[in-house]
């Protein structure tokens, strides 16, 4: 079986810079109290079924 080598030139190939867009305007962005909130939900649905 051949071994193959990933050299810095083979990863430049596959570089590219990606524009992180931000947050999706179409969701409401949650702050920690919401988080919390949810995360109790979510734990007393589990511990209920």
């Amino acid at each position: 079986m051949r071994r193959m080598s990933l050299t810095s030139e083979l990863v430049a190939l596959c570089h590219r810079e990606e524009t992180d867009p931000g947050p999706d305007g179409s969701w409401t962005q949650l702050n920690d109290e919401d988080f919390q909130t949810l995360a109790s939900r979510l734990s007393d649905a589990a511990d209920a079924g």
